[in-house]
């Protein structure tokens, strides 16, 4: 099969947009022959002498251009994953033309896009107001009867309740991209707890109480370098995730899941709580460590004694192989992760999300794309094994095989895996094993690369998203001041959560009210008031 040209996105100087036209070809010969196949000696496939159609419709697709595709296995316009995928979309009549974008801008260069009409036909995007502005200012298309005529697998993948989590106002919008992950986690030094003849810490008094003896009694010799805890800037962002639980009397209402968490009344306890830590010298920050190199040289050197982060954090190739250096430096050593925010009266509610956990990503089709229904049949490919299947993890019998229901990686030493940014960059519909039945299967396919020596721990003690019982629920209806307010809300916590951690003794309240009033003043409580009216009419309340 020849390789097509595909689309780019030129960007220069101010970001200057080449225009993008949507769903360039008009369906000239229909639907393809079911009789033409695929072909490609790369996955494996036959060649054959038939015919592919004469003329295709073209679909445009956004793609997030990370710079992690390796230098030997083409570029993102041309690799075998766009190969596979046109092979697949020949007989339906489509090609599939792809729309680099740096995956730093794309959100502003899609606004830019979008205010034009030349945003690509198939589109996706994580900041869920953005796009629900887009679809309140009529940007967005209604694939809902598309889906009922084309969706057949779409409907396989999705249950009910999924595909409504993509609706408003009974239109169906986008679709959400599922995956399982792990909780936020926090990490201790269990050699050293072992050390002092401390318990693990099951509550936020107890975990003080931890801090306070590592501080003092310094278990592992390291002197003025140690951390008790340490918390980069980005990580204070999981201070809702992972600790505001803890201070909570009883599981949060739906209404409180609306109201955005830094206006409750117990995150001002929890954020003293951080601020007692900071100030008593127990909670080392690092604002200023943008790429986290200072944060992991600590750990790796055996230099800090608690931290928290993603549950893959200390044992992923991608953040330095942390533990593995650990244990290089100091043979002894020993991580566990651990779960100690339960609250007073000894309920763990674990992990609040502010919104369904599981949900990573949404794909939506702009009302600029001249053929709809060309890229619903795409989408649906999409949610086929034949889709999301090779998309995460290739074809099997040639990147993987299956051993008791888990895939193993089969790569020669020193050989890159051609798979592994593919779904970063090009995106699926979802991973395998996202439910929390496949809980275990998740766990076991995720960590198949990691260190042998730390699976079991892992499977002990992990906790993953599909566990998650409290998150905000979706509100399937139009939320213009949710929407309108969103991206000042987000700024705001970005820009002060670590001033109300590093506040000075005796300044935590004024700064903490000072900043929350003026948060609920600037939008915050109006979206709440705005997200439960929504709500409660959406379920007759």
């Amino acid at each position: 099969m020849k390789k097509k040209k595909m689309l780019s996105l030129l960007l220069c100087g101010a970001f200057l947009l080449t225009a993008l036209s949507g769903c360039g070809n008009e369906q000239a010969g229909g639907q393809a022959s079911d009789t033409v196949q695929s072909s490609g000696s790369e996955q494996g496939k036959e060649e054959t002498d038939q015919e592919e159609p004469q003329e295709l419709v073209e679909i445009t697709q956004i793609v997030w251009d990370r710079g992690t595709i390796p230098s030997d296995q083409g570029t993102l316009e041309d690799n075998w994953w766009v190969d596979y995928v046109n092979e697949q979309m020949a007989p339906l009549g489509i090609k599939v033309n792809y729309v680099i974008v740096p995956k730093q801008q794309n959100e502003e260069l899609l606004s830019t896009m979008m205010a034009a009409n030349n945003a690509p036909d198939l589109v996706r995007v994580t900041d869920i107001s953005l796009l629900k502005s887009f679809i309140t200012s009529g940007g967005v298309a209604d694939m809902g009867p598309y889906i009922d005529e084309f969706g057949e697998n779409i409907k396989k993948f999705y249950s009910e309740d999924e595909l409504a989590d993509g609706q408003i106002d009974g239109a169906q919008y986008f679709l959400y991209h599922k995956q399982n992950d792990f909780m936020r986690t926090t990490f201790v030094r269990q050699d050293w707890l072992d050390e002092l003849g401390l318990s693990v810490p099951t509550n936020p008094q107890e975990f003080r109480e931890m801090l306070e003896a590592i501080k003092a009694q310094d278990p592992g010799g390291v002197g003025d370098a140690l951390v008790p805890m340490g918390m980069t800037g980005q990580q204070f962002l999981m201070w809702d995730m992972v600790m505001l639980p803890a201070f909570l009397d009883e599981a949060p209402s739906v209404e409180k899941l609306l109201t955005p968490m830094i206006m409750w009344p117990e995150a001002k306890e929890c954020f003293r709580y951080l601020n007692d830590l900071y100030n008593d010298g127990l909670l080392g920050e690092f604002i200023l460590d943008k790429d986290e190199s200072l944060f992991r040289q600590k750990i790796a050197r055996g230099e800090m004694a608690v931290f928290i982060q993603n549950g893959q954090y200390p044992y992923h190739s991608a953040y330095g192989n942390l533990y593995d250096t650990l244990r290089e430096n100091d043979p002894d050593a020993k991580l566990t992760a651990i779960w100690p925010w339960s609250t007073e009266s000894g309920e763990n509610f674990y992990q609040l999300y502010n919104m369904p956990p599981t949900y990573k990503y949404a794909w939506y089709i702009p009302s600029s794309c001249e053929n709809v229904e060309a890229v619903v049949k795409y989408l649906d490919w999409m949610c086929s094994e034949a889709g999301y299947m090779v998309g995460c993890l290739g074809i099997e019998g040639e990147d993987y095989t299956m051993v008791d229901g888990v895939p193993q990686v089969t790569l020669e030493e020193g050989e890159e895996s051609r798979v592994t940014w593919v779904e970063s960059q090009y995106g699926t519909v979802g991973k395998p094993y996202n439910s929390k039945e496949e809980k275990d299967k998740f766990i076991l396919n995720y960590i198949k690369d990691f260190n042998p020596d730390y699976h079991e721990e892992i499977l002990n003690t992990a906790r993953c998203l599909s566990d998650v019982e409290y998150y905000t629920p979706t509100v399937n209806a139009s939320t213009p001041l949710t929407d309108e307010y969103a991206a000042t809300l987000s700024q705001m916590l970005d820009d002060n959560i670590a001033k109300l951690v590093c506040a000075a003794p005796g300044e935590f309240d004024k700064v903490f009210d000072d900043f929350v009033a003026d948060y609920a003043a600037s939008g915050g409580q109006e979206t709440a008031d705005e997200l439960i009216a929504a709500y409660r009419e959406l379920h007759g309340e």
